[in-house]
């Protein structure tokens, strides 16, 4: 149902707020689900978001003195495994964030939804939203 659609019905004050409340809410679901399946499809791809960038710091500096190349480039190894294991728990903690933020958003659609149909089973005429209005 589009905006036009249902404001054309004389919906009262409260079944304007419920239907742009759940509107928001069906918003915020979605696109948190958008969110979280993008951010697995940049892992896939390996495309890292630009923050990660950040995370690559320079090589410290006493490691380009080392004259011994075997040394050094065995210091460089063990940054570059660190600097990747970083990535990777990096990346784990934005998939977890992201998957928490779409479980909520679910969770709070689920429930607004869940009020929606106590109101209309307590029969609150002027707290639930018409047939129409629901399409």
């Amino acid at each position: 149902l589009s905006e036009l659609e249902f404001y054309s019905e004389n919906s009262n004050v409260y079944q304007k707020q419920l239907f742009e409340y759940l509107a928001q809410k069906k918003y915020d679901m979605e696109k948190s689900k958008l969110e979280l399946a993008l951010l697995k499809q940049r892992i896939t791809h390996n495309h890292l978001p630009t923050s990660f960038d950040k995370v690559e710091t320079s090589i410290p500096t006493p490691t380009h003195t080392i004259t011994d190349t075997e040394t050094a480039q065995s210091l460089k190894d063990q940054y570059d495994k660190i600097l990747q294991r970083t990535k990777v728990d990096m990346m784990q903690v934005y998939v977890e964030a992201a998957e928490v933020r779409a479980d909520q958003c679910r969770l709070q659609f689920n429930n607004a939804m869940n009020q929606l149909k106590e109101n209309e089973s307590a029969h609150l005429s002027d707290r639930i939203l018409t047939k129409v209005m629901l399409e």
